[in-house]
């Protein structure tokens, strides 16, 4: 007690009724909504990240003073309404003061309450056990269709085909089923609704950008770049370390694994396809981060865009980082059976290398994917320190595709994908 001071029972109560209660209630309901809507358990997975997205989206507001109680009002976690009585507590406050349960932080806990038994009991009342999981309106058919295709015997001339197995044509299937993976992946609403959800967060940040205490500056090309183009870089690398997931688990997801696993195909065109496919959606994630920049800089009255200058950093300076990230993830994902435990394995990586520096592993050499960064200035342009970038991405792009050797050696075709199985494929390819 010396040393931390009298124990107080209560604030621990206040903490569970007044916060942790009815944010796990609020977090329950939007999942299980969400999840009894798609019938998608991963889709669950990601709406709690979408969730931590908007609650940094929402804080970004309170920089500006006067949204300080609107954003306290309405944001769903109540941190915010926390921090509008306890932003300017002393220390000794802190320590000797309970949390304060008065004005808005009533008001927070009370609207989004509300909002979770509105939305609990909506999908109380439209839940149905039918196929279409969910509804506004009834079907005027519910029953299932069965397709009857033995009216007839119809007489077919299938044409002759040659096989072609050389390395050109390996390029091309690869090519060709990378194609087939990409629109898989723009088409899942998942992809769609996070590419939204950062959208959104750009252009929030973004109004954020070049403010010099409080003195607003013009948004130029290397400010939309810098500030809200790389927070962005969390939600690519998020996709990367999820979608390169599902892609490789995708056969076995839909039981088509083993009839994939006995045609002619190597394994290096199947890993080189979902390799390109996470690349081509790596191009479209950068090409938003150009459209909501020229978006905001229209906004703003700013039609200097700099297409040229956009065009180089997203795809000659920043796309090899977030491909090298890919070659990581798609040999993580090769370890794990379940798409889901290599997303947060490559998630704990991600965050975790961050931390290496205080261990004492300050060597960018030593820390995957890292750099020494560099600078852009309108009267210098890149100046010298790009090339030092490029030269550790060189060396982690050879350390990436010795991961993606290792990932050959780890694939497996067919059954027995036990531990011990997948061991002894390896020594014996």
């Amino acid at each position: 007690e010396e040393l931390l001071g009298p124990h107080k029972i209560m604030a621990y109560i206040q903490s569970y009724l007044i916060f942790i209660i009815p944010n796990l209630f609020f977090y329950g309901v939007i999942v299980f909504s969400i999840v009894t809507i798609t019938r998608n358990i991963s889709v669950g997975f990601i709406t709690i990240i979408l969730l931590l997205f908007l609650q940094s989206i929402i804080s970004s507001f309170t920089t500006d003073v006067d949204n300080r109680y609107l954003v306290a009002l309405f944001e769903p976690f109540g941190g915010e309404a926390l921090s509008y009585y306890t932003k300017y507590w002393t220390v000794y406050e802190k320590n000797e003061n309970l949390l304060p349960f008065e004005g808005v932080i009533i008001y927070n806990r009370a609207i989004w309450l509300g909002v979770s038994m509105l939305l609990l009991g909506l999908m109380y009342r439209y839940f149905s056990f039918t196929q279409t999981a969910f509804s506004f309106k009834k079907s005027k058919n519910s029953d299932r269709l069965t397709k009857n295709n033995f009216g007839g015997i119809t007489k077919l001339n299938l044409p002759k085909v040659g096989f072609d197995f050389s390395l050109k044509q390996n390029l091309k299937t690869a090519w060709s089923l990378s194609h087939i993976d990409f629109k898989f992946i723009v088409k899942n609403w998942v992809f769609v609704s996070i590419v939204l959800v950062g959208m959104l967060f750009i252009l929030i940040t973004a109004l954020t950008a070049g403010a010099i205490f409080g003195t607003e500056t013009y948004p130029v090309t290397w400010q939309m770049l810098e500030i809200p183009g790389g927070a962005f870089g969390l939600f690519i690398n998020v996709l990367t370390f999820l979608f390169s997931g599902i892609l490789i688990h995708r056969g076995a997801t839909t039981r088509m694994n083993h009839l994939i696993d006995v045609t002619p195909t190597p394994n290096w065109v199947l890993l080189v396809s979902k390799f390109l496919a996470i690349v081509k959606m790596q191009i479209v994630l950068l090409a938003a981060i150009m459209v909501s920049g020229i978006l905001f800089q229209i906004y703003k009255g700013y039609f200097n865009f700099e297409i040229g200058h956009y065009l180089f950093e997203l795809y000659a300076v920043k796309l090899i980082h977030y491909a090298i990230w890919a070659l990581l993830a798609i040999f993580i994902q090769t370890l794990f059976k379940n798409y889901l435990l290599g997303f947060f394995v490559l998630l704990l990586l991600s965050i975790g290398l961050s931390f290496l520096p205080s261990l004492g592993v300050e060597q960018d050499i030593f820390i995957y994917n890292n750099d020494p960064g560099y600078d852009y200035s309108d009267m210098n342009g890149y100046g010298h320190g790009l090339k030092y970038y490029y030269l550790y991405k060189i060396y982690w792009l050879a350390f990436g595709i010795v991961l993606y050797g290792l990932s050959l050696l780890f694939w497996s075709r067919g059954v027995g994908q036990s531990a011990k199985n997948r061991i002894a494929i390896l020594k014996e390819r």
